[in-house]
């Protein structure tokens, strides 16, 4: 049952307030506000006419929880495309933080894109540039859970601290809800419900005719799905992996390690002049051996 507590966060952050902001505005101190919202104490009438004010809800919405027409407006407010922007900014700085990256934010996180508008007569926010997260509009980045990676991003960086520190991040929407799924996060299942409950879009991609190292390497979009048959990307990956790439030997390890193995003809097939391809696995060894010994010069 929603109480005080709730609705003075619920308002707080609809509001885009920060603790500190809403504390300043009412003259007391950030640690009352948490206070508040923990519901460890209320406010006193004064601060909750204060409130409702700062708000614009009624003083009977923040007492009762009974809304009238206008507290309803407020309540249900939507976010606009900037505010939705700014949720996912943060929820990226989040990660960046938590991985202990902070101090290349600004080549790791998006920048907002903001155009000036005649009509608005101030800028206003038309996209994202940059980061090595997805932000395209499949990818429902308005409505995200946890931001999803982007691999091809990511390997343009070319630096495999970095893809390590990042690359168990989902890269796709059925990735995501196939983790959600498997730690039975059911907060996390109903915030990505699909809109259409008849099929879940993105849930895997088909592999493309012709793939390239960058498509497939970080697997992401393969390994949440164990029915997929990702042992011929794997050896695909190995194949077409640009040698002149600066970490080229760590991917090389990388791969192997995962299962990827050379390939070699080993007969043909029963339907016609079509070759049969097997595991190479004494050059594989000596390949991984290789790449150990790069590695670590």
């Amino acid at each position: 049952m929603e109480e005080l507590k709730d609705r003075l966060s619920f308002l707080r952050k609809q509001s885009r307030k920060t603790q500190e902001e809403l504390a300043k505005e009412l003259n007391v101190s950030d640690k009352v506000i948490s206070k508040w919202e923990k519901g460890g104490s209320e406010p006193s009438l004064a601060d909750l006419r204060n409130i409702a004010k700062i708000f614009g809800v009624s003083f009977d919405y923040l007492i009762d929880g009974k809304p009238n027409q206008h507290d309803l407006l407020i309540i249900n407010r939507r976010l606009t495309p900037d505010e939705k922007a700014d949720d996912f900014l943060k929820q990226c700085y989040k990660i960046v933080r938590n991985r202990n990256y902070l101090k290349l934010k600004d080549k790791l996180i998006p920048q907002k894109k903001m155009v000036f508008s005649k009509r608005d007569n101030k800028d206003v926010f038309v996209g994202f540039e940059g980061g090595i997260f997805k932000y395209d509009v499949y990818y429902q980045w308005e409505q995200v859970y946890t931001p999803y990676v982007d691999i091809k991003k990511l390997l343009a960086l070319d630096d495999y601290d970095i893809y390590k520190a990042f690359i168990d991040l989902p890269a796709t929407f059925g990735e995501l809800r196939y983790q959600l799924k498997k730690n039975k996060d059911e907060e996390g299942l109903k915030a990505t419900q699909p809109v259409d409950n008849s099929r879940e879009p993105w849930t895997y991609e088909e592999p493309k005719k012709s793939l390239t190292a960058e498509d497939i390497i970080g697997l992401t979009d393969y390994r949440f799905a164990k029915e997929i048959d990702d042992q011929r990307e794997l050896n695909e990956a190995l194949e077409l992996l640009d040698p002149n790439l600066k970490t080229y030997w760590y991917w090389v390890k990388a791969l192997i390690e995962k299962g990827a193995m050379l390939q070699k003809v080993v007969g043909y097939s029963d339907y016609g002049e079509c070759d049969v391809f097997g595991d190479d696995v004494p050059s594989t060894k000596l390949l991984l051996e290789e790449a150990k010994r790069q590695t670590k010069e």
